[in-house]
């Protein structure tokens, strides 16, 4: 079983020296020792006026936590991001289709498809999305839709 939040909206870090982050959505709350660096991209899982739930999809830095997007004197610290489709000289290579069920990849997995976040939570990173299988074996029948990027599901029994 699966519980899905979806949500595609992904935010990049600009703010000089990155941003800090929380363990809660109160601006009281505990501050992590280390920082979202600038250039980070996360996925928004919730998202509070300002206030910014996120799982960190690309760079270094906390793997998730709260951030806010207006520094206290106002300031943009994240802006929306939409990715782009590179342009080569030469095709890409093809890649395999993304796993038929949720695999725990390590985070420096080249081609990764799924992060793993706190307590059993997955984020969807691969830009082509994810299938779905109706079974847990790789031969049982595909569901019509795949799981788009950013979706996070929780795992289940």
């Amino acid at each position: 079983r699966l519980a899905m939040a979806v949500c595609n909206q992904r935010w990049k870090v600009c703010a000089e020296g990155g941003v800090p982050v929380r363990t809660d959505l109160r601006i009281s709350s505990e501050q992590l020792p280390e920082r979202l660096p600038r250039g980070a991209i996360v996925s928004e899982l919730e998202r509070a006026e300002a206030e910014l739930r996120y799982l960190r999809v690309s760079s270094e830095g906390p793997q998730t936590g709260w951030v806010s997007v207006l520094s206290e004197g106002g300031a943009v610290q994240l802006e929306h991001f939409v990715a782009t489709k590179r342009k080569t000289a030469e095709p890409a290579p093809a890649r395999p289709p993304p796993a038929a069920r949720l695999i725990k990849a390590a985070p420096e997995a080249e081609g990764q498809q799924l992060v793993v976040s706190n307590g059993g939570r997955w984020a969807v990173v691969a830009e082509e999305g994810l299938v779905v299988r109706r079974g847990q074996r790789k031969t049982s029948q595909k569901v019509e839709e795949r799981l788009p990027a950013g979706v996070v599901v929780e795992e289940g029994e």
